[in-house]
């Protein structure tokens, strides 16, 4: 609609209660009455009336009559909006020289219900009417509910009453105050009259590059490394105002799952979302970033975006860092020479530590939550895949242990394949760790001792996570997790959570590893918990073999206690059974011994058996492990062994270094004894493999144990 000339609507005059106009073009039009480039009248009452202006450019259009600024409209005027009707204006683009419109508002929309109305004005971008005598929006509706949001004006908004009206997640581009845009009824100052929400003001930073003024992509929010536009995922988390936040809701969020621009034109750089759950019965999480935006500020190393206080305060309105209500605690993390706390200071009534901290998408992190508020939603953070352009770091640095140092703990964030075997992820520098911990899973081994401690259950590592290593090497090392090949595949490991036993979580805890009587290893027969002066510290439930129960018993002093363990099977009537005699491992002799549990001796980790002894034949090895393969390197065949300490079934597989599976040596019910197998180098096809790294994986009742070869040609 171009160079169009009338009295009544310039280009569109429209009497009715159902209009769509969607992606239309409305340029240097004139009008001569006190209508509007587009009038629409709703002239009769009808239960489902509707007006949609969608997706629509107008571009130097001009109303010429007489009278004042408050009855006549340059682009849009509706007018007796009534019962039963909605009214929707989105993503539209609002484009004015400042020489065509003396006085006349942008939109004029009036009219009076009480009955299923509303009008929507939403992620519109109006530019030029921008100076003080002139409103971008003027509404003169009584009785009707009307929504303003991810919006952007020059001009001002005009209301003849504030009731039912909401402004929220808007921005104003002719003042460093948006309250200044609000015009009520006579009232400058009536920010107490309205409901409002976020709103900005300032420069919105667009691109500006076209010659052509109706081209959208002037209006593209600019992301670079210097200059950040406020717009990009700034609108409101619930756009479509369906009672569902973007995170949840499809319809709500960009192409890529982000949260909406403001205005009528979103930037197109792909991010993606990840959301922690703050789960109201924990209140610790360990978790990472593995996506932040290291983009903006690249140029000078500022990267404001992924900062503590913006990625858990200000991105997607997370609010975590929130003092009334307040959320958390506290935040703390450790890797390498970034160690650091933010925590609550009663005192001051604020946070003391580094809020500007850089977040990094390969640090691990502890949130402590605040037991006596409840978060309300996830933690929604967003950007860029670490290892990518514009999230580049994603080396690991762990520095040797310094002299006198046992071990050196870092608090790594795990941006890797999702659902890994932690065999698999630390192979490079599995020889010099003696523990990887992460929330719910923990394996540990004596530093004198390769064979490692570890559930019954197959553990795994999950995106997101923060996992916990202690490296005991004497030189440098550098670590690289291998990368996503989908970044939608989400799937999680979900470690069970026991149900019966109680306890109080800590922010870390020491794992201890019950061998279980051999008529109470049924994956999910019930749970078993560890008791200290009939307190439990720490339960688990029964996935096998070998229960890990993660101890909370950090900082206690235990010097005159009585430890038991208790096994409640579900579904049974008798009770709890308790186990006030067991072994526990001793690493110095290699074997179980009947003694008492030291909680107070600073040990890593601790081994018990409730098996009877008498059961235990001494010439059968006494833990399940992959004891290794000989020769490696080889060619064109080596001997793989390994122990059994209970009889089951019993998987050896072998895996390339992509963890695709190569061959499945074994796979049957053994007896407990020691056994070796040979593998040719080649597949379940018995055709060779190429030469390169390998692992191979022993899986039985006890858990899994994974280790490398090398195959040359």
């Amino acid at each position: 609609f171009q160079d169009n000339s009338g009295a009544y609507g310039s280009s569109i005059n429209y009497h009715g209660y159902k209009l769509h106009l969607e992606g239309n073009t409305f340029q240097n039009n004139i009008t001569t009455s006190s209508r509007a480039t587009i009038y629409v009248d709703f002239n009769r009452v009808e239960y489902d009336g509707y007006i949609n202006i969608l997706d629509n450019v107008f571009l130097n259009n001009e109303t010429r009559a007489g009278g004042s600024g408050q009855d006549r409209a340059v682009n849009l005027t509706i007018t007796n909006v009534n019962l039963f009707s909605n009214v929707l204006i989105a993503r539209n683009l609002f484009l004015q020289d400042n020489n065509n419109h003396p006085s006349f508002p942008c939109i004029i929309i009036s009219g009076s219900s009480s009955n299923d109305t509303k009008i929507e004005y939403t992620n519109n971008t109006e530019m030029g009417f921008g100076n003080l005598s002139q409103y971008a929006l003027f509404l003169s509706v009584e009785n009707i509910p009307v929504s303003i949001k991810n919006s952007i004006f020059t001009g001002r908004i005009h209301t003849t009453n504030a009731a039912n009206k909401t402004i929220m997640n808007s921005w104003f581009t002719n003042s460093n105050d948006p309250n200044n845009n609000i015009y009520i009824h006579g009232m400058i100052s009536g920010i107490f009259l309205y409901n409002r929400h976020n709103l900005l003001a300032g420069n919105p930073h667009f691109t500006m590059t076209s010659l052509d003024p109706a081209d959208p992509s002037n209006y593209y929010p600019v992301w670079n490394s210097s200059i950040k536009s406020g717009l990009i995922n700034a609108a409101y988390l619930d756009t479509n105002s369906n009672g569902i936040p973007f995170w949840d809701d499809l319809d709500d969020g960009k192409f890529d799952g982000t949260n909406q621009d403001i205005g009528a034109v979103q930037n197109t750089r792909k991010q993606y979302v990840i959301q922690h759950d703050l789960n109201p019965d924990s209140e610790y999480i360990w978790l990472s970033f593995p996506y932040l935006d290291r983009l903006y500020g690249s140029g000078g190393g500022i990267f404001s975006h992924s900062r503590l206080s913006y990625v858990l305060g200000i991105q997607n309105e997370n609010n975590l860092l929130s003092l009334n209500p307040r959320y958390i605690e506290y935040i703390e993390w450790k890797y390498e020479d970034s160690i650091g706390k933010v925590y609550y200071d009663d005192t001051t009534n604020y946070w003391i530590g580094d809020l500007n901290h850089l977040i990094d998408s390969r640090h691990g992190y502890k949130i402590k939550l605040n037991s006596n508020v409840t978060y309300p939603r996830p933690l929604v953070t967003n950007g860029f895949y670490c290892g990518t352009t514009n999230n580049p770091q994603n080396q690991i640095t762990i520095s040797a242990r310094e002299p006198g140092e046992d071990y050196r703990e870092v608090w790594l964030g795990y941006y890797g394949l999702n659902l890994q075997d932690p065999f698999f992820v630390f192979d490079s520098i599995i020889d010099n760790l003696i523990q990887i911990k992460t929330q719910q899973w923990s394996m540990n081994r004596d530093i004198d001792l390769s064979i490692w401690a570890l559930p019954a259950n197959a553990v795994s590592l999950n995106f997101g996570e923060m996992v916990s290593i202690k490296y005991i090497g004497d030189e440098d090392a550098t670590l690289y997790f291998p990368q996503m090949f989908s970044l939608e595949d989400m799937s999680r490991y979900h470690h069970p959570t026991p149900s019966h036993f109680t306890y109080i979580e800590q922010s870390d805890y020491i794992p201890i590893y019950v061998h279980l009587p051999d008529d109470l290893t049924e994956e999910g027969i019930g749970e078993i918990g560890l008791f200290i002066n009939d307190v439990c510290y720490g339960a688990e439930v029964i996935m096998g073999e070998v229960a890990q129960i993660n101890a909370y018993i950090m900082d206690l002093d235990f010097d005159d206690t009585d430890i038991e363990f208790q096994i409640m099977e579900y579904g049974s009537r008798s009770g709890e059974k308790r186990f006030e005699n067991f072994e526990v491992f001793d690493s110095v002799v290699n074997e179980f011994r009947s003694t008492t549990l030291d909680l107070n001796n600073g040990e890593m980790f601790y081994v018990v058996s409730l098996k009877n002894v008498n059961d235990m034949v001494d010439d059968l090895p006494k833990f399940t492990s992959l004891d290794g393969n000989f020769p490696n390197p080889f060619n064109p065949s080596t001997t793989i062994a390994y122990s059994l300490a209970e009889s089951g079934n019993v998987k050896l597989q072998i895996f390339n270094i992509r963890g695709q599976l190569v061959k499945t040596l074994v796979n049957e019910i053994q007896n407990a004894g020691r056994y070796t197998v040979d593998w040719h180098g080649d597949n379940d096809r018995q055709r060779r493999v190429g030469s390169g790294v390998y692992f191979y994986r022993l899986e039985t009742s006890a858990g899994r144990q994974v280790k490398r070869m090398v195959l040359l040609k």
